[in-house]
Order: structure tokens, then sequence, then C-alpha cells
């Protein structure tokens, strides 16, 4: 399970004018563009390692800290992104197990392992997206974290696939509100969003 709060940031080596990075699509790539508009995305993921063929492709690697950390590169990241900024995709991070609805036994094994502020934190980014309910393409961006006082922070982001437009807003709240606080953030953004960012 993600522990709270706990989702990687992304690690960045230094940003030139006109260079071309590779950045995670939708909505990081479009947080990242609003804050640097000199950055240039290129669409292919990253399917090898930094210092392998896409090296020689990309001036720059955006990737997750936790994978240059495993690599042993987490000393060569000259910029570390916090999710609060490049907001990911809501669920990232977050181990979940299906089980059937009328399975009460497995249902009650799993409740031993289950990591409450975790299943919180998925509630709120999950109803936060059923109310944007964009396609697999709208640059949507959803990370809750819990605070020390017991508190559920969320933050959403809400764009068009151009970057014309974009919205984060955050809410707060009692972690037992956490559909409630999803479903009024995505509502909030909705009403603030031009139709054409949902076609």
């Amino acid at each position: 399970m993600r522990h709270a709060g706990s989702v990687e940031p992304v690690g960045l080596l230094a940003a030139k004018r006109g260079h071309r990075h590779r950045l995670r699509p939708p909505a990081g790539a479009i947080a990242a563009r609003a804050a640097g508009p000199h950055l240039r995305r290129d669409p292919r993921q990253c399917g090898d390692t930094a210092g392998q063929g896409g090296a020689r492709r990309h001036n720059r690697h955006a990737l997750a800290y936790a994978g240059l950390r495993r690599l042993g590169l987490a000393e060569h990241a000259s910029l570390i992104i916090h999710p609060e900024f490049m907001v990911p995709a809501a669920g990232q991070g977050i181990v979940g197990i299906t089980v059937r609805e009328d399975d009460t036994q497995m249902r009650e094994l799993l409740a031993a392992i289950e990591d409450r502020e975790a299943r919180a934190c998925a509630e709120a980014e999950r109803a936060m997206l059923a109310v944007l309910d964009g396609s697999c393409n709208t640059p949507i961006g959803a990370h809750a974290r819990i605070t020390a006082d017991g508190q559920l922070h969320l933050t959403g982001l809400l764009a068009s696939t151009d970057g014309k437009f974009m919205i984060k807003q955050r809410l707060c709240g009692a972690m037992a509100d956490a559909a409630r606080i999803g479903q009024a953030l995505g509502a909030e953004l909705k009403a603030k969003a031009p139709a054409s960012v949902f076609v």
C-alpha cells in the first residue's frame, strides 16, 4: 500500500532552453510546460534507462525518483519535482487488490492488512476523477496526502491537451470525508473549465 503522501517525486537533470525532455503524459507534461515553456516534450515512453539509448536521443530525462534510486543514479538528479507541483494521475503509488463484493471471507482477510490512510487517499482521488469523467487523453492529476493531524489534503489539476488552459486547486478535510472531498474538488474544477477540455 502507498503510505499516505508518499508518492515519489520526479528527478530531472538540469533543464536548458530548447532541450528535449521525456515527460510522463499528459498531466505531468502540461504542468512542467507551464513552469518551463522552453521545455519540449517527447511523447515516447521511457522504455530504456537513463544512460542507454534514450540518453542519445534526449538532452535530459524526467524520471521517477524511486527509479533513479533503484538504478543507482539518484545523485545525478539536479532537480527534484514535488508531486504537489507535477500532480500525478489518480491512484499512483497505491497497490490495490480486487475482490468480489460478495466474497466476505476474503474481504475480512484483506481488512487486516489494509492501509486506511492509503484507502482514503485513493477514495478522494478516484472520486475527483469520477466527477470530471474525462477521456484517457484529458490531462487530469490528483494527489491526496494525510497530514500529521489526520487531515486529508487533495490537490487536483485539470488542463486542456494543448496546455492553454490549466487549473490547479486544493481542498482539505477529515479523512473520513475522503470521497466527499474528492467529489467537491472535482465539481469545482469542472465548473471552471471550458467544455472543450472534455472533448
